[in-house]
């Protein structure tokens, strides 16, 4: 037999293995600088972004990022707006990172740290505990950092003047003397106040009336309100019903976290319904009137140098990818549809149907920006497999190319600490490890190396 077929021969498992996993993407942070960077999520996630450009076309609109580094101080989940000029939705600041996330098409408009995938429930359904108590499951905490890059900057606007307490009051906030019912925009945060009645993963909540100043508030599945959808682009003005704000006297706890799911709780208040013109009265119109509502994304996992992904941990988020694709149905009340494919080859829905000639994924990712420069040298392909004859060298030969690997240069060591746990399950066979290949990114020369003003909304916001 020769070498070059004993070769494939040991390549094979963990090829067919992660064939199975073709729509998740893989970026390896092979000097650990995308993790050392996580406390600030603006930097992270570019730098996670031009990463995942490095291997993967440019035509994505969201870009989900997990990581199996183990993440604590910093693993709250986090969404930055990469690119958004829309106007009446109340960030009319235009914004665009395009140069800083090497989106040199500037197709990308938004990317969300989803951090360590540990502190996920295995089932999307279920609650994800790692942050506000338990109030949402991972689809939902998900759908929030979507959210985030339209959601929220409402207010709305009546005889008595500007009103921002659709919105949650920043903690211990003070009066600062604003046209806000005496605040200012900036003294409320980009979440729904506790006390409206907002029915979306943007906080708020669900709100009944019993009696003439009784409340019952209560939490059950979250996805994008009618409110939400008319800012998203997908739901015109003349589909938005009127909305329920329960004054309380007192908005200085309106930042307080959902009921959990199965909870309730009695509020004594006085019942405010909101109207759409109201809201634009406050905003404007929104410009453009109406947005895509078939979205391309992609979801990726960060890994530390020479520890790739695990067969449980490419099958956990692969459930994510497949269930968000369900999930954004049901929550833009089909209205709205996701592709995650990393070939750009989902339809969409019958509501929502992928446009004809759509660019997205490999189909269009040729850009004069980019020149792709596959080569060939020392280190480009690593822990290819162990050998019993750790002295033998192999070649692989590729376009009158030929690489070298000795075997003896080969090691183990990294494993020895056990955070690569699932290793035998990923290479039965041959005990195959990882082949990469580095393609290298020419970026536009004139590229913004400044801190553009991005959004930074989590959880904890």
């Amino acid at each position: 037999m020769s070498k070059s077929l004993l070769l494939v021969l040991f390549l094979l498992p963990s090829f067919y293995l992660y064939a199975d996993f073709e729509n998740i993407a893989l970026i390896e942070d092979t000097d650990g600088s995308i993790n050392s960077s996580i406390a600030m999520g603006n930097t992270y996630l570019s730098k996670a972004s031009c990463a995942f450009f490095k291997k993967y076309p440019q035509n994505f609109y969201i870009i989900f990022y997990f990581t199996t580094y183990k993440t604590t101080l910093f693993g709250t989940p986090e969404g930055w707006a990469v690119k958004r000029n829309i106007k009446g939705i109340g960030f009319d600041m235009p914004t665009d990172q395009s140069n800083k996330y090497c989106s040199s098409n500037g197709r990308l408009r938004h990317t969300i740290k989803l951090a360590d995938i540990s502190q996920w429930p295995d089932n999307p359904d279920d609650a994800f505990t790692s942050a506000i108590n338990g109030a949402y499951n991972g689809l939902e905490v998900i759908g929030h950092e979507v959210g985030h890059l339209w959601l929220v900057g409402a207010k709305y606007k009546d005889e008595g003047g500007n009103h921002c307490t659709l919105r949650a009051l920043m903690p211990d906030t003070q009066p600062s003397g604003g046209d806000c019912d005496g605040y200012k925009d900036s003294d409320f945060g980009i979440h729904y106040s506790y006390y409206f009645d907002s029915r979306s993963v943007m906080f708020g909540s669900f709100i009944e009336q019993t009696r003439d100043n009784e409340f019952k508030f209560y939490n059950q599945k979250r996805g994008f309100s009618e409110l939400d959808q008319y800012f998203m682009g997908i739901r015109d003005k003349s589909e938005v019903n009127d909305m329920l704000l329960v004054e309380t006297g007192n908005i200085s706890d309106s930042s307080t976290t959902p009921l959990k799911k199965g909870e309730t709780k009695i509020v004594i208040g006085n019942p405010k319904i909101i109207n759409i013109g109201q809201i634009i009265a406050a905003l404007g119109q929104r410009d453009p009137p109406s947005d895509s509502c078939h979205l391309k994304g992609a979801f990726a996992i960060i890994y530390p140098n020479k520890q790739p992904p695990s067969a449980a941990v490419l099958q956990k988020v692969e459930n994510y990818r497949k269930k968000w694709e369900e999930y954004y149905i049901w929550a833009t009340s089909e209205r709205g549809s996701f592709d995650t494919t990393l070939d750009g080859s989902g339809y969409g829905t019958n509501n929502c149907p992928a446009p004809v000639n759509d660019d997205a994924g490999y189909k269009d990712s040729t850009n004069e920006d980019i020149k792709e420069d596959i080569s060939y040298k020392d280190g480009d392909i690593t822990d290819t497999f162990q050998d019993s004859n750790p002295e033998d060298i192999f070649d692989i030969e590729k376009d009158e190319t030929t690489i070298d690997i000795n075997t003896s240069d080969l090691s183990d060591s990294y494993l020895e600490d056990n955070s690569y746990k699932d290793y035998d399950t990923l290479t039965d066979v041959g005990n195959l490890e990882d082949i990469s290949i580095d393609i290298t990114i020419q970026p536009d020369s004139s590229i913004d190396k400044s801190e553009d003003s991005g959004c930074s909304c989590s959880l904890m916001e």
